[in-house]
C-alpha cells in the first residue's frame, strides 16, 4: 500500500485525556492490563467506520469532574503518502483534501472525527471534517481551520478496519448478523438460475421428509388448527425441516468438526480455544473476501 497512517491524536476518549501516537509500517502494542491498548484500537476504529453508538461512558472524565454535555471526543488522524505524492488512485479519492506540510516533502491528508452531544436527539453524533493543516499538539482542541470539502463514504470505506475481541466465540458469531461470519454468509451470491434450481430441490426435500414422517404430519395437522384462533381460513402453517429459501440458508448454518477417530460433531462441543481460533479464521476469510471484492471493483 502506498500510504501510511502516520499519527493518531486522541482527546477525551475513555482512558485517554490527551495522547499522540506515532505509527510505523508495522506496530506492536505491549502493556499491562488496563493500560489502554484496547481503547487505542477502538479510537482508531472510530476514525474509519461509518457508524458506532457512543455514550457518555466513552468520554474521559477526570477524578471529581462532572460530565458536561459540551465535552467532546476528538480523534485526529494523519495519513501520509509513502512517496512524495499520492498515487493516482489516492489522489483522485482525496482530491482537494490533500495538504502539503512545510516540514516534509510528502503529501498528507488530515481527518478529524468529533463525537459531540446532540441535545435534540439526546444522543452523541459522529461528525467528520478534513483539516487544512496539522496543528501543534497543544492546539488540537482549539483548532478551527477546516476544509470545505466533504469526507465522503468512499473515503471512509477505503480504510477498512477489522476489529475483533480476542474472546469471541464462533458459536456466538454465527447467531449475530453483524458479526464477520454473519456479514460473510448473508448473501452466498448464487446466480439466478442456480438459485431457482436449488430451491426447487429444497422444496422437494422438505415435502419428502414430511410425507415420510408420521410425527411431522401429525404436528403439521395440529398446528394448522391455528385458523380457529385467528378466525380465518386463509392462514396455514408450514414446517420446514430444511430451509426452502437460499436467502435463509445462513439462519440455520452449522459448522461441523471431525477428526480421524470420530464422526463429525457441532463445533460448539469443542473447547473455547478452538472456537475462538475459528472466529479469527472467519475474520481472515472475511478480509480476504473484501480484498477480492475491492480488487474486482477497482476500489
Amino acid at each position: 500500500m502506498s500510504i501510511l497512517i502516520k499519527e493518531l491524536r486522541i482527546r477525551n476518549y475513555k482512558c485517554f485525556k490527551s495522547e499522540d501516537i506515532l505509527f510505523n509500517d508495522s506496530n506492536l502494542l505491549l502493556g499491562v492490563n488496563n493500560a489502554g491498548k484496547t481503547s487505542l484500537l477502538e479510537a482508531l476504529e472510530l476514525c474509519f467506520i461509518p457508524f458506532k453508538r457512543i455514550n457518555e461512558d466513552h468520554i474521559f472524565i477526570e477524578k471529581g469532574e462532572s460530565l458536561s454535555k459540551e465535552k467532546r471526543i476528538i480523534l485526529d488522524v494523519l495519513i501520509e503518502s509513502k512517496e512524495e505524492e499520492f498515487d493516482e488512485n489516492w489522489f483522485d479519492l482525496f482530491g482537494e483534501l490533500i495538504i502539503d506540510l512545510d516540514t516534509d516533502d510528502k503529501q498528507f491528508v488530515a481527518l478529524r472525527t468529533v463525537i459531540i452531544y446532540n441535545s435534540i436527539k439526546g444522543d452523541y453524533d459522529i461528525e467528520r471534517k478534513a483539516m487544512n493543516t496539522w496543528p501543534e499538539s497543544g492546539n488540537v482542541e482549539n483548532y478551527d481551520n477546516f476544509n470545505s470539502g466533504r469526507i465522503t463514504r468512499n473515503i471512509i470505506d477505503s480504510f477498512p478496519v477489522f476489529y475483533l475481541d480476542a474472546k469471541r466465540d464462533i458459536t456466538t458469531e454465527m447467531k449475530e448478523k453483524n458479526s464477520y461470519f454473519g456479514k460473510l454468509v448473508k448473501d452466498i451470491d448464487l446466480n439466478v438460475d442456480s438459485e431457482e434450481d436449488i430451491e426447487n430441490i429444497l422444496n422437494n426435500i422438505n415435502d419428502e421428509i414430511i410425507a415420510n414422517s408420521e410425527v411431522l404430519k401429525h404436528l403439521h395437522s395440529t398446528l394448522n388448527q391455528i385458523d380457529k384462533i385467528t378466525d380465518s381460513e386463509q392462514n396455514s402453517i408450514e414446517i420446514n425441516p430444511v430451509t426452502r429459501k437460499i436467502k435463509d440458508l445462513n439462519h440455520g448454518m452449522e459448522i461441523k468438526y471431525t477428526d480421524r477417530f470420530s464422526e463429525s460433531f457441532s463445533i460448539d462441543n469443542l473447547g473455547m480455544g478452538t472456537r475462538s481460533w475459528a472466529t479469527f479464521l472467519t475474520l481472515s476469510a472475511y478480509i480476504d473476501w473484501k480484498v477480492k471484492e475491492m480488487t474486482q471493483k477497482n476500489i
